[in-house]
């Protein structure tokens, strides 16, 4: 018997015959607990979940996709989906379901004349990024190259991009999903139009995504990458600075507002290792000249450390981030929350500030970043009723991002960065998070109605058309209509 967790939570004997005949028709992996390739499975990026699937399966193409979301449905099985396995608040993972790895299914494929790119939902952005680039082309995706394109995408999608091309759900053409009852559906504006636009931020609530078609643009190969540093007692001066700058920036500069302590590495000089700074990141997408001319005030202002702004490789500057710190600070534990606001004002930089300053000792070993997004350009012109993700109104998102690695600080470091977004949320007049930098689980659960706003009750009723069971719900769950 193959012991397997129900949806209702108890745990139900699937019988050797009946799982030879669901595992019969699948050309796919199949692992259990004692091979080590599913110890390598299971695991994802953050380390506080540590829980064990009854089995893992590592489908290749969407049949399989199909035959396993059948078999969960017709047992109502737990099942969590993993593409990267990137989003640091667990759904990727569960305790005694299945796990669907996503991994193996990676397929890129560019249409130099259509500048569309079809991606299969295992695919990390790395990857993306080096076949679109290829032909001088790019996606709008996130920041950090390890990161799984599926749930990026689903819950919004940040990146470099963002000012001059929108989020990534802004360049979604169309996708094939899988939904509960295990019809394979192609989806578009023109297709299942609810089921699309529900997609489109709501998270992975409506089925699994096997591919996306994204809109790619015309970028680089080579872009300017602003990163000048500023000694972290500059930090209220210099942010209130550049909030002024971006008021007026060009639509082709995408910024970003760093807090962190830099690492010992040969990324950077001797003298700014261990150092807290912020950095005034961004990326200039026009010609260099110009591009040059328009960021030089960035880098002028009163407390620069070291200012490495240069001409360099898109690749290159979407693997910035990578491999800041030495091999043996890995694995790590992470918890990330995020808060909107209209306004950088003094009060709440001073309380984002000192947080960064006042930060758990048990996280200094971590790669912890307090990070800023500035939102605006084709961000902001998209209504709010047009994509799940919602209101487009505010002007910057604050991410409070911690790491550490020993486990025995979890609930302190937890309960420490709960607090600081509660001080921090004093402050805005917005209630929303992030979806993909929500914390851990339990901390979104009730917050779901802000997040989506007027759209939440349409995607509780499109969650009840496509899956009333919840068979989908290790994700930032939206409950299927009463």
């Amino acid at each position: 018997m193959i012991n397997i967790k129900h949806l209702q939570g108890h745990n139900v004997d699937i019988s050797p015959t009946e799982f030879q005949h669901f595992s019969s028709k699948l050309d796919s992996q199949i692992l259990f607990e004692g091979c080590e390739e599913y110890e390598q499975s299971r695991q994802i990026f953050n380390h506080i979940f540590n829980r064990k699937p009854a089995f893992i399966i590592k489908p290749t193409g969407t049949a399989d996709v199909q035959a396993t979301v059948q078999f969960a449905m017709k047992h109502q099985l737990v099942i969590s989906i993993k593409s990267g396995g990137h989003n640091v608040a667990g759904h990727a993972s569960c305790e005694g379901g299945i796990l669907m790895d996503l991994s193996l299914m990676q397929g890129i494929h560019v249409d130099t004349n259509t500048q569309q790119v079809r991606v299969e939902a295992g695919a990390l952005l790395h990857k993306l990024d080096h076949e679109t680039q290829a032909v001088g082309l790019a996606v709008p995706v996130g920041v950090v190259s390890v990161t799984g394109v599926a749930g990026l995408t689903l819950g919004g999608g940040f990146g470099w991009l963002t000012g001059k091309h929108g989020l990534s759900i802004d360049n979604l053409i169309s996708a094939q999903i899988i939904t509960s009852d295990g019809k394979i559906r192609d989806i578009s504006k023109n297709k299942h139009a609810d089921l699309f636009w529900a997609i489109k931020g709501g998270s992975g609530n409506f089925g699994i995504i096997t591919s996306f078609l994204f809109q790619a643009h015309p970028v680089g190969p080579d872009v300017l990458f602003c990163s000048p540093m500023y000694a972290i007692d500059k930090a209220e001066s210099v942010l209130l600075q550049w909030q002024n700058f971006m008021e007026n920036a060009s639509r082709d500069f995408t910024s970003v507002a760093f807090i962190y302590r830099v690492p010992v590495s040969t990324r950077f000089p001797k003298h700014l290792h261990n150092q807290d700074v912020v950095m005034l990141a961004g990326v200039h997408l026009g010609k260099h000249k110009e591009a040059h001319k328009h960021t030089q005030a960035l880098c002028s202002f009163d407390g620069l450390l070291h200012d490495a702004t240069s001409i360099m490789p898109f690749e290159q500057v979407q693997q910035w981030f990578e491999n800041w710190n030495n091999d043996d600070l890995q694995p790590q534990r992470f918890y990330f929350k995020s808060i909107y606001t209209d306004q950088l004002d003094k009060p709440i930089l001073k309380e984002f500030i000192d947080g960064f300053r006042l930060r758990p000792l048990s996280t200094c070993k971590g790669n912890v970043s307090f990070v800023i997004q500035c939102l605006r350009g084709a961000f902001k012109e998209v209504p709010e009723e047009d994509t799940a993700f919602g209101s487009r109104k505010p002007h910057f998102m604050l991410e409070s991002n911690l790491a550490w690695i020993e486990d025995h600080f979890d609930d302190a470091n937890i309960a420490w960065g709960r607090a600081l977004w509660n001080r921090l949320s004093a402050y805005s007049n917005e209630s929303r998070i992030y979806i993909n930098h929500s914390g851990v689980e339990e901390d979104h659960l009730d917050r779901l109605a802000s997040v989506f706003g007027k759209n939440y009750d349409k995607l509780r009723q499109i969650k009840k058309k496509y899956d009333p069971m919840n068979l989908f719900r290790h994700n930032a769950n939206i409950p299927p209509a009463d």
